[in-house]
């Protein structure tokens, strides 16, 4: 009996993960329904829908949830009808849509064998009700053309990642994993096994050489103690045991020379086989968009017809994938971006006629991903954000003063809308309130270190961009050096690195500001603000700056050095470090010492106080003519160095064009002129190397300076580098700015 319970219970769960997708598929299918589609289109979404309600019907019979089986038939006895029809009514879709929130509230909720909940009746008889013709009819006609047996009992089919769950396990602790990826990790941890055998058998060859050494060593002292007692030993015999000890010692080097040899192999071999079997990990947390997407469709047809609106909903991307804690903490901000976009922005139809707009609105949501991250923009077609009202509003409640709205900028002033009880509505609605709650949608993604900005066109629309990661098994940080300290600021605040000439620090208010883009930005040195030891600036050498941005304000943080950008794990403070202040927590450098990670929230707080500020240097010299200014492409796949290499070469006056590997550099060359190339080795479609010898192969630029700027420290790469035609070879580990603009302005 317990077998069979446990097999009943396994056989529950997949029910309710294929009852997750068929509705799902339902859903979406009916929601573009409602779109405009020609009859071949309409035809296919209606047999498909008719399928899923049927496959629930057969499932739901082989698990003896006959409530489920029941709803299910009425719909798909629905379906078959519009099916015929060619026909979809509006209202017949919504009652559909509450008939599929019905399927799947029974089928998680019931057992085997519970009676018919009391509400089932009533939805049964409306759906039969809508059906306007006999069901023994509609039955007869929908079985004729149904080639499967209407009592059939469908397996859970194979579909698109989704989470299933059966009763009493939380959605977000279940996961369905296609097979194949599955068997890659299986496959990963198998090598790992033969890696470690490997590992093991090296462990022990270490331990025979380490025996093999005692004898030597414990050979040399006795050859010691026979020459201290016999001085007078004959050559023939002092020649016996002083040759010994060179020939016991060239075997055991030749011996390290393969230990080494077989460890580093090993070693590499352990780092491709964890990366890979990390990744494969990380890969079956992995869930589409599209499993929130589709309640956000939903969302949107109840809202709008809620507030007598008429909306067209569109998204585009939704197949790309993220991992499942990700995509499950970005269903509120969201949702919440939603409902305001359909009460606040987007208007009624009879304003939107006498605006000269279409009276349908359109929202759209685009999902695009790349590099780590996932970047989706919310857009809506409505009256768009009043600034001037929002500087109004901060003004009466005390978030803006007087002096501040005279300097303050556009994008500024939409910041503070992601303030703690900012809202530019006075009204309250039944669907968003007041606007309120926009300081938590940016404190929710901040949770899983996304990010959320806008941009509006008033009379036009407003579009509300999310960035968040694609997992957050590990992030990226930019690691600074700083009063003697490895410090690391999460990549997510930081805006820009900058190398900037003293005096262009200038003073606003008695503090110390420099601008960018054209604003003025508070100036502090970081040793300060964390109590660190402060050495002093050296006169004419640039600062180097970091400005960040957290809870919508920016500093600009004076560091002693830019380490680089890296990929780190963030490891929480435990107690009772938890109250550490500007800190979040540590992880593993570059050079492998421990680094503190920044906490911007927490920092910016204190950048932004009244306390001493930087002292500001003479007012800047003017520019030089941009005509004179030497031009140099800049060629790099990292946007960390190309961002601290373009500000310093800037910040010197040079115009910076960028490439992001060898072959787009190429192509710039053969149609512009430069006056220097500065280019990694490392990169995609053209390394460095190949670059250098294509410019030194065209006559043309045979004289064009070129500096290589790279992680690779060894000997063979600078002699590679020389032979290919490089002028000058900088190693990224040892770069300073002040030797950097020394090579730069040596060959120019």
């Amino acid at each position: 009996m317990e077998l069979d319970e446990e097999f009943l219970k396994q056989l529950l769960a997949a029910f309710r993960g294929e009852l997750d997708e068929q509705a799902e598929l339902i859903v979406d299918a009916l929601l573009d329904l409602e779109k405009p589609q020609d009859q071949a289109v309409r035809r296919e979404l209606m047999e498909r829908v008719f399928r899923a309600a049927h496959n629930i019907k057969g499932a739901a019979r082989g698990v003896d949830l006959e409530p489920v089986a029941d709803l299910a038939h009425k719909l798909e006895t629905l379906f078959g009808t519009l099916k015929r029809n060619a026909g979809a009514p509006t209202e017949m879709i919504s009652l559909a849509l509450e008939g599929v929130d019905t399927l799947r509230d029974l089928g998680h909720g019931l057992n085997p064998g519970d009676p018919t909940p009391e509400r089932l009746p009533a939805l049964l008889a409306r759906l039969e009700t809508s059906l306007g013709v006999p069901e023994a009819a509609a039955e007869a006609q929908q079985v004729a053309g149904d080639e499967t047996p209407a009592n059939a009992t469908t397996a859970p089919q194979s579909a698109r990642p989704a989470d299933t769950a059966d009763a009493g396990t939380p959605p977000d602790r279940v996961l369905r994993i296609p097979a194949e990826r599955l068997d890659r990790t299986i496959a990963l941890a198998d090598d790992l096994q033969v890696s470690r055998l490997e590992m093991d058998a090296l462990y022990h060859r270490i331990r025979k050489f380490e025996g093999e050494f005692l004898d030597l060593r414990q050979a040399i002292e006795t050859l010691s103690a026979q020459l201290q007692k016999n001085p007078d030993l004959d050559p023939v015999s002092r020649s016996e045991l002083t040759e010994q000890v060179p020939a016991s010692l060239d075997k055991l080097s030749r011996r390290a020379h393969r230990l080494s040899r077989f460890a580093k192999e090993r070693s590499k071999r352990l780092d491709y086989l964890s990366a890979g079997l990390q990744d494969g990990l990380r890969m079956m947390r992995l869930v589409p968009l599209s499993a929130i997407t589709q309640s956000l469709s939903r969302n949107a047809r109840e809202i709008a017809a809620d507030l007598g609106k008429r909306v067209r909903f569109e998204v585009f991307g939704d197949s790309i994938e993220l991992d499942r804690f990700v995509l499950d903490r970005l269903r509120a901000p969201l949702t919440h971006l939603l409902r305001n976009a359909l009460d606040h922005g987007i208007e009624p139809p009879e304003r939107r006629a006498a605006d000269g707009k279409p009276e349908e609105g359109h929202l759209r949501l685009e999902i695009r991903g790349g590099g780590g991250w996932i970047n989706l923009t919310l857009e809506d077609d409505g009256h768009g954000i009043d600034v001037e009202k929002v500087r109004a509003k901060a003004l009466r409640h005390g978030f803006l003063s007087k002096a501040d709205s005279a300097e303050i900028e556009r994008e500024q002033l939409l910041e503070l809308i992601f303030l703690p009880g900012f809202s530019s509505r006075d009204e309250v609605t039944a669907v968003s309130g007041r606007g309120v709650g926009l300081d938590v949608v940016r404190a929710n993604l901040r949770e899983i270190h996304g990010r959320v900005w806008l941009d509006t066109t008033p009379g036009r629309g407003t579009r509300f961009h999310l960035q968040v990661p694609l997992t957050l098994a590990t992030e990226h940080g930019l690691q600074v050096s700083c009063g003697g300290q490895d410090l690391v600021f999460p990549i997510t605040c930081v805006d820009r690195i900058l190398a900037l000439d003293p005096a262009e620090v200038t003073q606003l208010q008695a503090r110390a500001v420099v601008r960018l883009e054209g604003r003025p930005v508070r100036l502090r040195r970081l040793a300060g603000l964390l109590e660190l030891a402060e050495p002093p600036l050296a006169p004419g050498h640039p600062l180097n700056l970091v400005f960040i941005s957290a809870k919508g304000r920016r500093a600009a943080l004076v560091v002693d050095a830019i380490v680089g950008e890296q990929e780190i794990v963030i490891k929480p403070f435990q107690p009772p470090l938890v109250s550490v202040r500007h800190f979040k927590g540590g992880c593993l450098a570059d050079n492998g010492d421990i680094a503190l990670v920044i906490d911007p929230d927490d920092l910016i707080d204190s950048a932004l106080d009244d306390t001493t500020d930087l002292v500001a240097a003479p007012p800047p010299t003017v520019a030089a003519d941009a005509k004179s200014e030497p031009r140099v492409l800049l060629v790099d796949d990292s946007i960390t160095t190309r961002t601290l290499e373009k500000n310093i070469l800037e910040s010197r006056g040079f115009r910076v064009d960028i490439a992001v590997d060898g072959a787009a550099a190429w192509r710039r060359l053969e149609e512009e002129s430069f006056d220097l190339v500065i280019s990694d080795i490392e990169m995609p479609n053209m390394d460095g190397f190949a670059l250098t010898r294509a410019i030194r192969s065209e006559e043309r630029l045979d004289d064009l300076p070129i500096i290589i700027v790279s992680s690779l420290n060894s000997d063979e790469n600078r002699r590679q580098a020389m032979q290919s035609g490089a002028n000058a070879y900088i190693v990224k580990g040892e770069f300073e700015t002040a030797r950097f603009l020394d090579v730069v302005e040596s060959l120019l």
